[in-house]
């Protein structure tokens, strides 16, 4: 809504010199994009910065995927070549995608279940899981439609997670490495945090997430020493 652009068409070539709309809500879109005809395809750039969008509505109308969840900023410096239908659009795609998210989360799995050893007997039963987060940074460097050295990291007060692995838009797959540790409050068994190694893998938009060996890092009670009294 609110499109604010210029824009100018010559030789066969779409130069947007100017955009700036809302988006989803309270989102606002600031940038660049050139669209150059060549016979029956397309060869389409795009430079542009995205603030304060709603990452489920954006993610549901883009992916049909709702499992994820928060305010995002993204900023897109890609292109592709050599398009010819909507999903080209990924599989050619090439160039760098940031993301920062605030205030989300992902839908199917719980971590904060293991802020308690309690807990971990509970993790299977779980009908509605959520992995609530306060920050998450992403970056993808996108190569024919594959990334190979993406990152993401995201925190909570009580959760860190590093991650790294192949997204294959032109497959539509997924194999990614996730570490993620928990930190835990006082407790009789003195752990001090929880490693999680997990996988995700299979379909891109639809994966399956696998919880590997835990590791309980455990700290040594104190031994308070008592004074001699002479």
């Amino acid at each position: 809504t609110n499109v604010d652009s210029s824009l100018i068409v010559k030789d066969k070539m779409l130069k947007l010199t100017r955009l700036h709309a809302n988006l989803y809500d309270n989102g606002v879109i600031n940038g660049t994009a050139v669209i150059k005809a060549d016979h029956d395809a397309y060869d389409v750039s795009i430079d542009n910065q995205v603030s304060n969008v709603d990452l489920k509505k954006m993610f549901i109308n883009l992916f049909d995927v709702s499992a994820i969840n928060g305010l995002a900023d993204f900023t897109f410096n890609t292109q592709v070549n050599n398009a010819r239908t909507y999903q080209d659009l990924r599989k050619n795609l090439d160039g760098a995608i940031g993301l920062k998210v605030r205030n989300g989360g992902f839908s199917g799995v719980d971590f904060s279940l293991f802020l308690s050893p309690e807990n971990l007997a509970a993790f299977q039963s779980k009908s509605q899981l959520m992995t609530k987060f306060s920050t998450l940074n992403a970056k993808f460097e996108f190569e024919s439609g594959i990334s190979k050295n993406s990152s993401i990291n995201f925190s909570s007060p009580t959760i860190l997670a590093t991650g790294n692995g192949v997204i294959d838009f032109a497959a539509t797959k997924i194999n990614y490495r996730l570490n993620v540790s928990s930190i835990m409050p006082l407790n009789e068994q003195h752990i001090k945090s929880v490693s999680i190694p997990v996988g995700i893998d299979g379909n891109l938009f639809s994966p399956q997430i696998s919880i590997q060996n835990m590791t309980l890092n455990t700290v040594e009670p104190k031994v308070v020493k008592s004074r001699k009294h002479r």
